[in-house]
């Protein structure tokens, strides 16, 4: 629905989940007035592309894990397929897993949001980090070391960027569960893990459902934008983290969307379409600001 004009180019459309999402997102998105009221489709809000090519196991960094090994890590390229755009904002998805062995870049949901969102014009990279089989042993140690692998990846895109048709001045990163705890701690951190992330070109995060429970942040009213989703009824990552992650937003004056998913559980799967329809809106109402 129509809620507010801004000016001769900005809309704010009105986006109703489900039920079961306790509040609606509201997202200003840049559309030609002339299109207004008319059928069509908008390039990073809808799927704009049937093909997308995918480059597969692209080595980016090499790092000794803590079984004193070194390992190759690498990452995978969703392209829009045909797409004639030379500068493109990239989605860096970091996956889940409990910072265990057993999931990595090719993690089922993290692979449908990159193919989704490739296909909405996107260039989307996710990224393999260094696991552990006992993360809870060395905590420290354990994010430490996925903060520097992820910290890898995005100056890989930086440094490969060209080749990939990639705006580096435009730059998502996107967790979920310990991919969304390695994302806040990453653009939100104050050190406490030894890496401080150069964020130039960074303009937006998602956080699904990993909200850390110890939050080590430094927030300040130029932190990056952040959408955040958590079930209430998850039971391996409080909901509470998130709560109060939104409270130390709110008072530092953080841009933040926040969506409670009522009875949902940890990785809430079904909700994908909902969920990629509010994540297309608030990434696209950044884009529309710059």
């Amino acid at each position: 629905m129509r809620s507010k004009l801004f000016g001769s180019w900005i809309y704010c459309r009105k986006i109703s989940l489900t039920a079961e999402v306790r509040q609606s997102v509201i997202i200003p998105i840049r559309v030609s007035q002339a299109m207004l009221g008319r059928s069509y489709r908008m390039r990073y809000v809808d799927s704009c592309f049937s093909e997308i090519e995918v480059r597969r196991d692209i080595a980016f960094t090499e790092a000794v894990n803590n079984l004193g090994e070194l390992e190759k890590l690498k990452l995978d390229v969703y392209m829009p397929q045909g797409d004639t755009l030379e500068r493109r904002p990239a989605i860096l998805w970091v996956h889940g897993g409990g910072f265990r062995p057993g999931n990595d870049k090719s993690q089922s949901y993290i692979v449908t949001f990159a193919e989704r969102f490739a296909q909405k014009g996107y260039v989307c990279v996710s990224a393999d980090y260094r696991v552990r089989e006992q993360p809870g042993d060395d905590f420290q140690g354990t994010m430490s070391d996925a903060l520097a692998d992820v910290t890898q990846a995005l100056e890989w895109i930086r440094a490969n960027g060209s080749q990939y048709g990639i705006d580096t001045e435009r730059l998502f990163i996107a967790g979920g569960s310990a991919g969304g705890m390695i994302s806040v701690n990453l653009c939100y951190g104050d050190g406490s893990y030894g890496t401080q992330a150069d964020l130039s070109g960074v303009i937006g995060m998602l956080n699904l459902w990993g909200t850390p429970g110890n939050l080590k942040l430094a927030l300040h009213s130029g932190s990056i934008p952040v959408l955040t989703v958590h079930g209430t009824a998850d039971q391996l990552v409080s909901i509470e983290n998130s709560y109060r992650l939104i409270e130390q937003l709110k008072h530092a004056g953080v841009p933040h969307v926040f969506i409670p998913l009522e009875g949902a559980p940890h990785t809430p799967v079904k909700h994908v379409d909902e969920l990629d329809e509010a994540f297309s809106q608030f990434l696209h109402g950044i884009l529309a600001k710059l």
